[in-house]
């Protein structure tokens, strides 16, 4: 009876190891009872992360994805309202054409300064041959009246007649002094509209960025993740829309 009771006492014992073991195995996912599925409750995606978000505020108009999408590099997904950045660059670019009308009149106004000082200079030197004229005169009537070859009228008339001779002359100075400063007055003005259509030139440029950034397109390929964006939503700079996932190489 009692080796009876030692036996089933032994296969007792050899059935709480086995099942033991098994527990163990189990546990652990050793074969058997691993059938190569991997499962985890911390899985996270191994791939880089980049989030899309707008660079100006605006209404979406228009989605172009779904989440989870497969995207390529520059694939447009969504697009804000671009009517004001759209009137913004006519703007921009009306004053551009304005600024360079300014600047081609002012190189017009600058050949008419340079003809005008080549007409005073001619003015000038005429004016200085009829005055040194008026002197040798003068002075030939003033010894001719010394001598009493000549009477003292044509002395007199001379006379007036160098004064006025002096007067063109000196008013033909001051005429080519003033086309001289007139042509500086160009120039220094000139240098001011150059800078005017630089900087709307710049304002342009500006423009056309705010116009393109109204299409969010994808800056790399990937995958999409949630499209957190309805059509109708006024987004502004830095609102996360979605977001892309691309392999980690």
């Amino acid at each position: 009876m009692s080796g009876t009771i030692t036996k089933l006492a032994s296969g007792i014992a050899v059935l709480a190891g086995a099942i033991g073991v098994g527990v163990v195995l189990y546990a652990w996912r050793l074969p058997p009872f691993n059938d190569g599925t991997q499962v985890t409750d911390n899985a996270y995606v191994a791939g880089k992360v980049t989030i899309i978000a707008p660079q100006l505020a605006g209404y979406i108009v228009r989605i172009s994805v779904a989440d989870y999408d497969e995207v390529s590099e520059g694939q447009l997904i969504l697009q804000l309202d671009d009517r004001i950045y759209r009137e913004r660059l006519e703007q921009a670019q009306a004053q551009l054409l304005a600024q360079q009308s300014s600047l081609s009149s002012s190189a017009q106004s600058e050949r008419s300064a340079e003809a005008r000082i080549k007409s005073a200079e001619a003015s000038a030197q005429a004016a200085q041959v009829s005055r040194d004229n008026a002197e040798v005169n003068a002075k030939r009537q003033q010894e001719l009246s010394e001598r009493g070859t000549s009477s003292r009228a044509s002395l007199d008339d001379a006379n007036v007649a160098l004064s006025q001779a002096q007067a063109t002359y000196a008013q033909t100075r001051a005429n080519l002094e003033v086309a001289r400063q007139d042509l500086q007055t160009v120039i220094v003005d000139r240098e001011t509209l150059e800078a005017d259509v630089k900087a709307a030139e710049a304002v342009v440029e500006l423009a056309k960025i705010d116009l393109s950034n109204t299409r969010i397109t994808a800056p790399v390929a990937g995958k999409l993740g949630e499209v957190g964006a309805r059509v109708g939503a006024y987004v502004t700079p830095g609102t996360q829309l979605t977001s892309i996932v691309t392999a980690d190489r």
